[in-house]
């Protein structure tokens, strides 16, 4: 059988001068949840020597009736400096400098400036109990971020003795870049892979009730899946344990948002890593983030890292970069068929 790009070279996936092996930019706005963002990003990008940037911005709200106090102003900046400085301080073991960015104005704008400068890096941020992360998450993406990790404030704040991350796939080519990343950062820092699979419960259009000859199509649709992705998982597993990557595999049946919410509650990664989008760009094309995606950022207790579908391996960016901002741009779809290139008959 063909060796498919759901692993392409780990070299490439760690090679700085790629873009996404830019920096490793941690978005900190000075509350206690800043030390998990800071020390998750720090840890991520010394294991995969990548550069670190704590960020912050100063936000430029003006006082009702009047303009902004000089002094007042000179001293937030110093505060954020300061507190900028003492949380690199607290990074032990970071082989290199850490680097400092303090913009002024909505820190949304002020990140998304600096993913474009720094290359499509990689934004970390919190999240909180309130807010539209979804929203937010797909403007970061669209703005160009290389892929955004997302920490909710019930995050663990230190890490286990080995990271375990999970990785949801769906058998579409999309999901590789997920893949690839999270191959890469197990290989980078000893971790177990957990790919997770949810089929979907085969369905058919009802106009009263099923007849007996729907019953059993539905059936053998079902069988036919169930097969395919053992398969599709098999074949992941060989492939990471021939690398010497430790994985092992889960899969459910129903509902893929609320079976990979269940994945998450039971197995409690220390990072989940998975695609923008899956199988629903197909009729989705303009959306930054696909449904699943959306929903596990919304309900998820674990950091989350959600990766572009521009950084597939063979094909054309369709997810926004900086050009976006002037126009949306237009990409093709590499003519790489499906990963679930084997399928069982039914």
């Amino acid at each position: 059988m063909p060796t498919l790009s759901l692993f392409p070279s780990l070299r490439s996936e760690l090679d700085p001068s790629r873009p996404d092996a830019a920096a490793i930019i941690a978005c900190l706005d000075l509350s206690p949840h800043s030390q998990r963002v800071a020390r998750l990003a720090a840890f991520l990008a010394r294991e995969t020597d990548r550069p670190l940037i704590l960020f912050h911005a100063v936000s430029d709200e003006q006082p009702a009736g009047g303009l902004p106090d000089p002094l007042e102003w000179h001293l937030r900046r110093s505060r954020a400096r300061r507190f900028l400085e003492e949380m690199a301080a607290s990074i032990e073991n970071f082989p290199g400098e850490i680097g400092i960015s303090i913009k002024e104005g909505q820190w949304q704008a002020g990140l998304a400036e600096l993913c474009a400068m720094s290359g499509p890096a990689t934004a970390v941020i919190g999240k909180s109990s309130v807010g539209d992360h979804v929203h937010l998450s797909a403007s970061l993406l669209e703005s160009g971020a290389g892929s955004l990790l997302v920490v909710p404030a019930s995050a663990r704040a230190e890490r286990p003795a080995r990271l375990r991350i999970m990785v949801p796939l769906d058998g579409s080519r999309f999901a590789d870049a997920a893949l690839a990343r999270a191959r890469a950062i197990a290989a980078a820092t000893s971790a177990e892979l957990l790919l997770a699979h949810v089929i979907p419960a085969a369905g058919i259009e009802e106009f009263g009730p099923p007849a007996l000859g729907d019953l059993e199509l539905q059936r053998r649709v079902d069988r036919r899946n169930e097969r395919a992705a053992c398969e599709f998982l098999e074949d992941a597993l060989h492939r990471l344990e021939a690398e010497g990557i430790a994985a092992r595999s889960r899969c459910l049946k129903g509902d893929p948002r609320a079976g990979l919410d269940r994945l998450m509650a039971e197995e409690q990664p220390g990072l989940v890593i998975l695609s923008a989008r899956g199988h629903g760009v197909k009729t989705c094309e303009n959306m930054a983030l696909g449904s699943t995606a959306a929903y596990l950022l919304d309900h998820a207790s674990v950091p989350i890292m959600v990766v572009p579908i521009m950084m597939v391996p063979g094909r054309t960016a369709t997810s926004p970069g900086p050009a976006r901002q002037a126009g949306r741009a237009q990409g093709t779809v590499s003519g790489r068929g499906p990963l679930n290139r084997r399928p069982a008959a039914a």
